[in-house]
This record gives structure tokens, sequence and C-alpha cells, in this order.
């Protein structure tokens, strides 16, 4: 892997969380944090159940294998961080890592001073654009990573952590061109939903783009900057 400067951030960390379900206002029933060296080696681990405070999804539990039962005297996410972890990431510049970090930023990242997202699932969707499928599962099958008692958070930071290094190494980027990297839409970057899914953007119908371009929100502005110009909009 090419290196990144040190001092770039002041702590990489890769998290996951496993909450109790996916409708809004889900909350966390387990912790996963490790922390990595400038090229990517594990330096520490933070694994913990958490309290989340409201029940726990049926179906959640399900995949998870966490019930109500197994988290009632263990810590809030508030207390395992600010507490037991002492509030070590408040005022860290931190890259985190994760597989659809998104998803678990809107959990971790009140406790964060500033953050760079890296997230696996869109820099697999860059470097490998042509994957029918970019689960966790799906990406690590594809670089040769076996995974193993899947959807506990340790596992999953762990099966994350590994397939970051995969594609740092298979592409042979820094860190910095990675977080790049995970952003880049091409002309032949596959469409990822809609009645066009798997077509690369370049041979979109040219009404359905116009269309398109207009109905995209504000999150999705690269990929309708990339629409504008692959298609002379």
């Amino acid at each position: 892997m090419v290196q990144t400067p040190i001092d770039a951030w002041s702590k990489i960390v890769v998290i996951d969380f496993e909450t109790t379900g996916l409708k809004a206002g889900y909350q966390p029933v387990s912790i996963a944090i490790l922390e990595l060296s400038d090229d990517l080696q594990e330096l520490a681990r933070y694994v913990s159940l958490l309290n989340p405070g409201i029940p726990i999804d049926r179906r959640a539990s399900e995949i998870h294998g966490i019930i109500i039962d197994d988290v009632v005297d263990e810590p809030s996410l508030d207390t395992y961080l600010r507490v037991i972890l002492s509030d070590r990431y408040r005022d860290q510049r931190l890259l985190v890592i994760g597989h659809n970090v998104e998803y678990d930023l809107q959990l971790f990242r009140p406790y964060c001073g500033t953050i760079t997202e890296l997230c696996t699932k869109k820099l697999a969707e860059a470097l490998f654009p042509n994957l029918r499928s970019f689960s966790l599962d799906s990406v690590s099958d594809f670089l040769g990573i076996p995974a193993t008692n899947r959807h506990s958070a340790i596992a999953d930071a762990v099966l994350t952590h590994k397939a970051v290094i995969q594609m740092a190494d298979r592409s042979q980027m820094s860190l910095n061109e990675l977080v790049a990297a995970q952003f880049v839409i091409s002309a032949d970057t596959p469409m990822r939903f809609g009645k066009h899914r798997g077509l690369p953007i370049k041979d979109l119908p040219f009404d359905y783009v116009q269309w398109l371009v207009r109905k995209l929100e504000p999150k999705d502005h690269r990929l309708r900057e990339a629409l504008r110009q692959v298609h002379g909009i």
C-alpha cells in the first residue's frame, strides 16, 4: 500500500454497530472500534454490548442474535464513549472507515471531532464497478476474504478492515487517494438503482438522464454532475 503521511489524521478507526433495526431513531446494541496505524495495522480494539434504551426489532434480533435481555445491564452508547472510553474521540481528526459508513456515523458522529469518511461500499463501487452486489459479504468474497460470524459488530469491523487493506493493495493508492476514489463516477459506472440498474451511465437513454438530473436529491450531487458531463447536459 502507498502510505499516507501520518499527520493527515490523528486517529484512523474502523467502526461497526449492530442496532435495534433500520427504522428512523434506531439505536445501537453493540459497537466495535478498531484503531489503526497509518499503514492500516490494528493498534487497539474496543468492543461492547450496549443498552439501546428502546425495544429491539424482532427482525434485527434474528440477524445479529442480540435480544433486550442481553443488554439490559450494559452501558448506553453515551456512557461507553464518554465515560468508559473517556471521550477519546472528541477532539480528534478522524478518518472513519466503515461499510455503508454513513449509517454508523449517524450514531458515532456526535462523539467525534472532525471526520473524514471512507466507505468501503462506495470504494468498491468505484474500484470494481461490475460487481453484481456491493454488500460486505459480496465485496469480501470478491477480494478472497473468508467471512466468519457475520452480523456481529466485531466480525463486521474486522472484515471491513481486511477489505480496505485489500483494496489499498490492489489499487496501490494512498489513504488520501482512496478517500478521493470512493466518489469517482465515470462513464462506465453502472447505475445502482432504478429501471436501468446495471447499465453504464454513458448508455442511459437521454430522456431518462434529463428526468433523473431533475429528480436526484442534493446528496447525489456527484452522480448529477457525472450525468451532466457524460451526456453534455
